[in-house]
């Protein structure tokens, strides 16, 4: 018996906890979902490499708050992620593909914008969607709690309306991670940018914050969508459980 309880105390302190509580109650692992892509990433060619290691490291060891150490944010790379259909102007933002530091996958909320774009968004600009794809992997580097809603890509028909001309522009990344002091591919960042006339959206500034708030024909569809499904902001959105189950 106290050889058992040294044991689950062992078991406790490593990285395996989430394993072996699910373990304990008889739940299947929630990773891996599938084996890892034994394929290179199509984009490799993309990716910008702009740490040492043992500088990337340190950034993250001296990471105390909220806001990063100095010189982190200059130093990222910068990455095209799409180009407007209507007048070619580029989605340029900085991003950070060396680590899973920073979860890009979240919900297109009005205000947001991935990563730290460094151009000026075009009239065009709808939303942007981002989704990290794990590979089949458990992140070790992150906590074991390490949540992630959004990792099958899927289309918001919301955002894509039928009777004018309208545009979903999909890219991917690889994500790395350190093994072995060095910057390994693993996992994939995926990205849908969309785009509509310039008359479906506007966005304004409101006095008590800097942010830019998306408004126009599309947002009050979307209102009107949330109040149909009793403020269920994500009820025209798939989960990735049910993405898996509606592959069209």
């Amino acid at each position: 018996m106290l050889l058992q309880l040294r044991s689950l105390a062992t078991s406790f302190e490593t990285n395996n906890t989430m394993k072996f509580i699910r373990r304990l109650f008889g739940q299947a692992s929630r990773y891996p979902t599938h084996s890892p892509n034994p394929q290179p990433h199509p984009a490799l060619q993309h990716l910008q490499i702009t740490f040492h290691p043992d500088e990337y490291v340190r950034i993250l060891q001296s990471w105390k708050n909220s806001e990063p150490p100095e010189g982190y944010r200059e130093k990222l790379p910068n990455y095209i992620m799409a180009r407007c259909p209507f007048c070619s102007a580029e989605y340029k933002t900085k991003l950070d593909t060396h680590s899973l530091k920073n979860s890009y996958a979240v919900a297109p909320n009005p205000g947001y914008q991935l990563g730290r774009p460094v151009v000026e968004r075009c009239a065009h600009f709808l939303a942007i969607h981002a989704f990290i794809n794990l590979n089949g992997l458990f992140p070790e580097e992150k906590s074991r709690y390490f949540d992630n809603d959004y990792d099958v890509p899927f289309i918001s028909p919301l955002f894509l309306p039928d009777e004018v001309p309208s545009y979903g522009i999909i890219h991917s990344l690889p994500i790395c991670r350190l093994e072995d002091n060095q910057f390994i591919p693993r996992y994939y960042l995926y990205s849908i940018t969309y785009y509509v006339p310039e008359n479906y959206v506007s966005w304004v500034t409101f006095p008590s914050v800097r942010q830019e708030y998306r408004r126009g024909i599309i947002h009050e569809r979307r209102m009107l969508e949330a109040k149909a499904n009793d403020l269920h902001w994500e009820e025209f959105l798939y989960f990735p459980s049910q993405a898996r189950r509606h592959p069209e």
